[in-house]
């Protein structure tokens, strides 16, 4: 690949991107790196699609590898503007496992001082991290950046919201008819992966983008900070989430058939 092109890896939460980021770290230089910790400020840039729009131009001339947690529109949005090529690429995963996962995290983040139940009850992590994030993903427009940004900022602050010291603010969840916009998007991509094929994944863009042979471990968020005794998802939870992620349950079933039919 030209040392010029940019690969934008669309990172979205809880699909191996903590791995995929830990391993191309002597692949790309920290300057070349976005966002970046020390360059950029992580909390403001990790969830923020105007964030880097708002970069300065030499800051924007120097990056090869973009991965922050935004919708793909922003990804289209910034190969459209860009005057070198883009490649875009990012990893689905079955919609109720990544949904567990991420819900697990949240509460690791406090100890489980929360219950699974209190946090799935708070909009902006029930309907926005936890429901059908990955379709969200797929079809937010930049209308719907403000509320992308809000969502992802909240998150500094989750835990005044959870104990009613902010008032939550509404997330309506992802229509329906979402679905077929987000699985005629997975066509935008340059590299499609999937987390349950994701050594092919990385073969492809091994071969493509010119990164390891191989991905190190896998790198699980917080997992080796986990307690002797993990509070169980009751059955009833994990049928609500099943329900809630009826939608990203078939775009990962699209997803797989259009890698089998490639």
């Amino acid at each position: 690949m030209p040392d010029s092109d940019i690969v934008f890896f669309v990172h979205v939460m809880k699909t191996g991107g903590t791995t995929v980021l830990q391993s191309l770290r002597r692949t790309y230089p920290a300057e070349a790196r976005y966002p970046e910790g020390g360059i950029d400020s992580l909390i403001s840039s990790k969830g923020s699609p105007q964030a880097l729009f708002d970069l300065d131009a030499q800051r924007r001339e120097g990056l090869r590898f973009i991965a922050p947690h935004v919708p793909l529109s922003t990804a289209l949005q910034f190969r459209r503007e860009a005057q070198r090529n883009v490649n875009i690429t990012l990893v689905l995963r079955d919609g109720l496992d990544r949904a567990v996962s991420h819900l697990r995290q949240g509460a690791r983040r406090f100890d489980y001082a929360y219950s699974y139940r209190e946090l799935l009850d708070l909009p902006l992590l029930g309907n926005f991290f936890f429901s059908n994030h990955q379709a969200r993903a797929l079809t937010a427009g930049v209308n719907d950046w403000p509320l992308w940004e809000a969502c992802f900022s909240a998150l500094g602050m989750l835990e005044s919201y959870l104990d009613g010291e902010v008032e939550s603010f509404s997330v309506a969840p992802v229509p329906e008819n979402a679905l077929p916009v987000a699985i005629a998007s997975l066509g935008a991509l340059d590299v499609l992966g999937l987390q349950g094929d994701f050594d092919n994944w990385w073969q492809r863009c091994h071969r493509r983008y010119g990164w390891p042979q191989a991905a190190i471990a896998d790198a699980n968020v917080g997992a080796t900070q986990e307690p002797a005794q993990v509070p169980s998802i009751s059955a009833s939870i994990l049928d609500e989430l099943r329900e809630r992620n009826q939608l990203d349950t078939q775009l990962y079933a699209a997803a797989r058939k259009l890698q089998q039919a490639s």
